[in-house]
């Protein structure tokens, strides 16, 4: 889980990044100004950003691949919320092919789509463990509960505030991005202190 958490928050880094460089004016290009990948040269007017988009999409698939043949292979083999969470992963990239091909989307609806995507996994952890503790009482921790259901209430929110700036200014957008990535990094620090044992600190005297 927090593997999956992590690969979402690199890949969010990833796309703000490049949103951030995309504000700022690239330089002239040489000759008439226009910008050509090797592809175009041949013909192919294919962009990087398609490419890109398109390298994202098959990776999505790839893993999503590999967890359904483990669980073809052992039934269980992995649990129903990592399968779910690349599903969602796939769902996005998706997405981002489609404004890469210049579909009627924005970028900012691929950052929604994020969102959306993170409540969902965040609503699957809650209910799990609600549904495990009805099939047999205390099998998840009542305070693990309450914390995923405030998670889950919390990303629900923070779609809400993203819907909600869908005709804003560009920095407020950009702001809402921001917190929503500060979220994320937020949430892989917490389930990793969720996961592993506090490091213990030995004093030595000199």
């Amino acid at each position: 889980m927090n593997r999956i958490l992590l690969i979402a928050v690199v890949g969010a880094v990833a796309a703000l990044g490049v949103r951030l460089a995309k504000a700022v004016p690239p330089p002239p290009q040489p000759g008439n100004g226009t910008a050509t990948t090797a592809k175009e040269n041949n013909g192919n007017a294919e962009s990087l950003d398609v490419r890109y988009a398109r390298a994202q999409v098959a990776l999505a698939e790839a893993n999503l691949k590999k967890v359904s043949s483990m669980n073809q292979r052992v039934a269980g083999a992995v649990s129903g919320d990592v399968v779910r969470a690349y599903e969602l992963d796939l769902e996005v990239a998706k997405l981002q092919l489609q404004v890469a091909q210049g579909g009627p989307e924005s970028q900012f609806d691929i950052w929604l789509a994020r969102a959306e995507a993170g409540e969902k996994y965040a609503q699957t952890l809650w209910r799990g463990a609600t549904a495990a503790n009805q099939h047999a009482a205390g099998a998840v921790d009542p305070n693990e509960v309450e914390r995923l259901r405030l998670s889950a209430e919390l990303a629900k929110l923070e779609v809400e505030r993203g819907h909600a700036l869908v005709h804003a200014t560009p920095e407020a957008k950009l702001a809402w991005q921001l917190d929503l990535l500060n979220g994320q990094l937020h949430q892989v620090m917490e389930e990793l202190r969720q996961t592993v044992p506090s490091s213990r600190v030995y004093l030595y005297e000199r």
